[in-house]
């Protein structure tokens, strides 16, 4: 019952905290058989949200068992459908034993056609990396179908967790469900040899998950990629006849730039450095004249800078007095998470966790003081009530208001710069177009690569 009420209203948070989420393949999840979620781990308590919350089945988690210290912690995290799991890194030799009764009990919770999910790297990290899969989920499946002679039907479902901005407010996330594993394929193999078939199910987890997300090798080739995605995204989406703003698509054509990156790393490495140098000369500048790429773009060049600046300052001038209510209203709440979360969070992988769950508390709190307040003063249920329906509605506007007070600002550095130092975007726009040159020769040959494959 708790988790219930408490996922309606997570829910509805968590589409508050994310601009978008967007789901793949979610009816590929198969229904009334018992399921093992297994999915990487790159944003601590949002990772399980954004699961949970958008799945028809109840889940239960594997968690570490430092969240179980107190007799509170324990029922709190029970009511959650929290299932403890021993580490070696947290707890000492003669608790690790333990696990094999938590084993124990997850058999039985399947065999009952439960629902789990497990974050087999074991850690989160907000790197964009793959961490080494545990065997615990291949464990827990093959041990489960076994104890009741593979007649389960079981299946394991890797979903890779893809963010945009995984620390900030208003990122987007890409659930990628894959086609489910069912563990009846391994029976003949785990009869004959229990180890070689834990094995090869922790590989293909392993496989599946490194095609369902972006895997950078560091953080040089991940700001690389960043960087790439800035400057030729928009106009491969052109060529591709691709959707505006579709996150899916966007993953494919950043899923692409990392493997063809992987490729001329291993075939040529000195032509990646030459491209390293010249992506990061250009964002440098870039940063230093406080500018982004989209501004430099071809479409951007074509149009009429000056008439844009005077429509976006129009739109400014006319949404002020609605920016200030917003701001008013909303500014503590808002900017509450992000204190708090500068204040106790030490490690960047808590950041967005800690801000959600402080968010929930503040804007709860905060608006159902606003509209106690209106509902005093008013005496009026409905205008009570188109209070409280206003109060989000010119949170939203104020955080686009924003957003088009950086862009309009944007524009004048650039208008004034085609005045002060057109030498400066001269140069910029050369090195922009040398970049793209260099991008659809690689691409050219990259593609060539794939087709003989």
């Amino acid at each position: 019952m708790l988790y219930s009420i408490i996922r309606f209203f997570v829910k509805i948070a968590a589409y508050i905290f994310f601009k978008r989420i967007h789901i793949k393949n979610l009816e590929s999840i198969p229904t009334n058989v018992p399921l093992i979620i297994a999915a990487n781990h790159p944003n601590t308590l949002l990772d399980p949200v954004v699961i949970a919350v958008n799945l028809k089945q109840t889940i239960h988690f594997l968690a570490k068992s430092t969240l179980f210290k107190t007799s509170v912690h324990r029922w709190l995290m029970s009511k959650l459908n929290m299932i403890p799991i021993y580490r070696k890194q947290d707890v000492p030799v003669e608790l690790r034993a333990n696990n094999e009764a938590i084993f124990k009990k997850c058999f039985e919770f399947l065999a009952k056609g439960g629902s789990m999910m497990i974050f087999p790297e074991g850690i989160s990290l907000i790197e964009r990396r793959l961490r080494e899969i545990k065997t615990g989920a291949a464990r827990i499946a093959l041990g489960a179908e076994s104890e009741n002679n593979f007649g389960l039907n079981m299946a394991i479902i890797t979903i890779g967790l893809n963010y945009s901005a995984p620390e900030q407010f208003r990122s987007e996330v890409f659930i990628n469900i894959h086609e489910p594993i069912f563990i009846k394929t391994y029976e003949e193999l785990y009869k004959k040899n229990q180890h070689q078939a834990v094995e090869a199910l922790t590989e293909q987890i392993r496989v599946n998950l490194e095609e369902q997300t972006i895997i950078t090798k560091d953080d040089q080739e991940d700001e690389l990629v960043k960087n790439i995605d800035k400057i030729y995204k928009n106009k491969l989406a052109q060529e591709l006849h691709l959707a505006d703003n579709d996150i899916e698509e966007d993953f494919m054509i950043t899923k692409g730039f990392t493997d063809a990156l992987h490729y001329f790393e291993e075939k040529n490495p000195l032509k990646i450095i030459d491209l390293k140098e010249k992506v990061t000369k250009y964002s440098h500048q870039l940063n230093h004249l406080q500018i982004e790429d989209s501004f430099l773009s071809e479409r951007k060049k074509r149009q009429n800078i000056l008439s844009l600046l005077l429509l976006s300052t129009f739109y400014l001038l006319i949404g002020f007095p609605l920016y200030v209510f917003g701001l008013i209203s909303n500014y503590i709440p808002y900017i509450l998470p992000s204190k708090v979360a500068d204040a106790f969070v030490k490690e960047i992988e808590f950041r967005a966790s800690v801000m959600f769950v402080t968010g929930i508390f503040s804007f709860t709190i905060y608006h159902g003081v606003q509209v106690l307040a209106c509902q005093m003063f008013f005496h009026n249920i409905w205008i009570t009530i188109a209070y409280a329906i206003f109060l989000p509605v010119s949170g939203f506007f104020t955080l686009f208001y924003w957003q088009k007070l950086e862009s309009t600002a944007q524009y004048w550095r650039l208008f004034r710069l085609f005045f002060t130092k057109n030498a400066v975007i001269a140069s910029l726009l050369k090195q922009r177009i040398e970049i793209i040159h260099w991008l659809e020769s690689a691409k050219k040959e990259y593609l060539a690569y794939l087709q003989q494959k």
